[in-house]
C-alpha cells in the first residue's frame, strides 16, 4: 500500500532547491496515512490505512525525494508490511542572567529523522526535510460547480495529440466539455492540434491546463474512468 500511495503523489513534488520545504512527500500519520505532494503548481493527495503497534503518537514526516525514490524501488518487489519509526527528540533551552543563573527553561520535542523497514528486511534511514509545509487543505474548494467523466486511457492519448500544437510560449491545452465530447486543443503561432474523446459533463465548460501535468496525474490513477471536478 505504501508503494501505491507514494506512486500516486511523488510526481508532484518540487525539484527546485528554492522550494526546499516542498522537495519531499508529506506523510501524516493520525489513524490513517495521508500522503501529500505539491510544487505550488499542482497538488497530489492519497489516503491509506495504517496498523498501529504499541501506543504511537500522531506524526508528520516530510520525506525527502531521494528517500521516496528508494522506497518506491524497494517496495515495488515487496508485498509485506512497512514498519515506520520516527522517534521524538527532546530539546532543552536555558536562558541565563549575567551571573550565570538559569532564569528560564524551555522544553520541546521534534521529529527530524525516520526509519522504514520493508517487510522485515531492508531498512532505510533518512533525515526529514525541515521547513514549514504549505497549508494544503486551504487549497481545496469548499464546493465544486462542474463535474465531468471520461475514459482515462483515451484522455491521455487525446492530450498527447493536442500537446503537439503547443510550444514554449503556449504550453496550455484548452479543454472544452460540450454535447457529450471533451475537445482538447493545443495552439501556438506554428499551428493547432485538436483531438476529442467521449465525455459526460453536467454543463458546457472550458478550462485550460498544462498537458504534461494532466498526463502525469492521469497516468498514476488506477480507475478506468476519470472524474473531474471544477
Amino acid at each position: 500500500q505504501l508503494h501505491e500511495q507514494l506512486r500516486k503523489v511523488a510526481f508532484a513534488t518540487a525539484k527546485e532547491v528554492t522550494k526546499f520545504a516542498m522537495t519531499g512527500v508529506m506523510c501524516e500519520l493520525n489513524g490513517t496515512a495521508k500522503l501529500v505532494a505539491t510544487d505550488s503548481h499542482r497538488l497530489a493527495l492519497s489516503d491509506g490505512k495504517i496498523e498501529k503497534s504499541g501506543e504511537p503518537k500522531d506524526a508528520k514526516l516530510l520525506i525527502p525525494n531521494q528517500c521516496v525514490e528508494l522506497l518506491l524501488a524497494l517496495t515495488k518487489a515487496e508485498f509485506g508490511d512497512v514498519l515506520v519509526k520516527a522517534p521524538e527528540r527532546e530539546h532543552v533551552r536555558e536562558t541565563k542572567d549575567e551571573d550565570g543563573n538559569v532564569t528560564k527553561t524551555e522544553k520541546w520535542t521534534s521529529v527530524n529523522e525516520a526509519w522504514f523497514q520493508v517487510n522485515g528486511g531492508a531498512t532505510v534511514y533518512t533525515r526529514l526535510v525541515e521547513g514549514r509545509y504549505p497549508p494544503y487543505m486551504e487549497i481545496f474548494p469548499r464546493k465544486f460547480n462542474v463535474k465531468a467523466w471520461t475514459d482515462r486511457k483515451a484522455f491521455i492519448e487525446a492530450l498527447k495529440a493536442a500537446k503537439k500544437g503547443c510550444d514554449e510560449q503556449n504550453k496550455q491545452v484548452a479543454m472544452r466539455f460540450e454535447d457529450g465530447w471533451l475537445t482538447l486543443t493545443g495552439q501556438s503561432l506554428a499551428g493547432k492540434a485538436e483531438s476529442r474523446v467521449a465525455a459526460r459533463c453536467d454543463q458546457t465548460f472550458t478550462i485550460k491546463m498544462d498537458p504534461e501535468y494532466a498526463i502525469q496525474a492521469a497516468s498514476v490513477c488506477d480507475e478506468e474512468e476519470l472524474a473531474f471536478q471544477f
